[in-house]
């Protein structure tokens, strides 16, 4: 019998745990990375408003408590999905849970994990130019993550086949998780 882990239901490509482990180090990874330009922007002012942010080292604030709880959205968004998907004949009430769970979880990390941490880089801004980099940044990766949970919903509503399925979540991959590098690379350069 094939293992519920690796396939999905008829319609869908199939659940690939690979996936899922690369998304969660990419997605971590582009949170910590947002977190880390939090810090940097709020050292350059002073040193004392990274210490009021809780961005200095050595204490817990607020910045590092989003940053923990944005990793967890990614855990609980990416877990609630792969058991969604990996229970192929669990009652509807437990699936339907378990994929609001997961939207929840994505659009907390979206607050958490992107929003939060660029609104706090242009509040440390020392032009406005900057800020104006930072709120392109940030809507750039707002709207690009929203690819993948659109891709998700058309794969399993029937309307992409698995080749068209694996195209679309590479190209969202690439702009939601490899162009984003050149972009921090801009601001943090200046």
């Amino acid at each position: 019998p094939p293992c519920a882990l690796a396939v999905r239901w008829e319609h869908g490509g199939g659940l690939v745990p690979t996936q899922y482990a690369l998304w969660s180090t990419s997605m971590s990874g582009q949170v910590v990375t947002l977190h880390a330009l939090e810090r940097r922007e709020a050292a350059k002012r002073s040193p004392a408003s990274a210490a009021e942010a809780g961005t200095s080292p050595g204490v817990a604030g607020g910045a590092q408590r989003q940053c923990c709880a944005a990793l967890l959205c990614v855990q609980s968004m990416l877990w609630c999905g792969a058991t969604a998907d990996a229970l192929l004949s669990a009652p509807l009430a437990l699936t339907a849970s378990l994929l609001a769970a997961s939207f929840a979880s994505f659009y907390l990390l979206l607050h958490c994990g992107i929003r939060a941490p660029l609104a706090a880089c242009r509040r440390h801004a020392a032009d406005t130019a900057t800020g104006k980099r930072l709120r392109g940044v940030q809507t750039y990766l707002l709207t690009t993550w929203h690819a993948f949970p659109l891709v998700w919903l058309l794969d399993n509503s029937g309307a992409l086949g698995a080749s068209l399925t694996r195209d679309a979540y590479l190209a969202s991959d690439v702009a939601a998780k490899l162009l984003p590098i050149s972009l921090y690379l801009a601001v943090a350069s200046r």
